[in-house]
């Protein structure tokens, strides 16, 4: 694996994982509700439950970025997460199958991404800078740089309008196009 990035299981075994958690998750809400959490009876469920839980959340990857990260997005296929860090002043742009991280270079810090409402574009609040930049997934590279004032914060995409929503700090709403 690339480096940063831990293995996760496969879908299979992640299910299988998750289903006998839920199971074991079963025998501990009737154990409860038959006594209480308490009672002796309850603390093997209790603590096998919390065991399996603990190992299958340690089944998912960890991708150490540096800097500090705030927002993050989805690609619409699921494939790719966009990760906002304000203190190097990018976007990091993870390929969840790979695992492999590229970065996109913004003007300022971003605080919070959004996605456009085809999907094709990511929108970035840069918060401290007054400034919404838009990023074409495709070409990884900013297109355009709105310049908003105030404070610029979670961005939100109405589809039916084909509109970005931005709200912002300084006490009003910015409507994108």
């Amino acid at each position: 694996p690339p480096p940063g990035a831990e293995m996760a299981l496969d879908r299979n075994q992640l299910k299988m994982q998750g289903l006998r958690y839920a199971k074991s998750l079963q025998m501990v809400m009737k154990t409860v509700i038959m006594f209480s959490a308490d009672h002796k009876g309850a603390s093997q469920p209790i603590d096998n439950s919390y065991h399996m839980l603990n190992a299958l959340l340690k089944q998912t990857r960890t991708f150490t970025l540096g800097g500090r990260t705030n927002g993050m997005v989805l690609s619409p296929d699921h494939g790719t997460l966009y990760v906002a860090n304000d203190y190097l002043s990018l976007i990091h742009v993870i390929t969840l199958s790979t695992g492999s991280v590229g970065s996109i270079a913004l003007s300022g810090g971003p605080f919070a991404l959004g996605l456009g409402p085809d999907g094709t574009r990511v929108y970035a609040t840069l918060t401290f800078d007054g400034k919404v930049q838009v990023v074409d997934r495709a070409s990884r590279h900013v297109i355009q740089t709105i310049e908003t004032g105030g404070a610029p914060r979670l961005p939100v995409a109405d589809a039916a309008q084909g509109l970005v929503v931005v709200p912002n700090e300084a006490g009003w709403v910015d409507v994108l196009r």
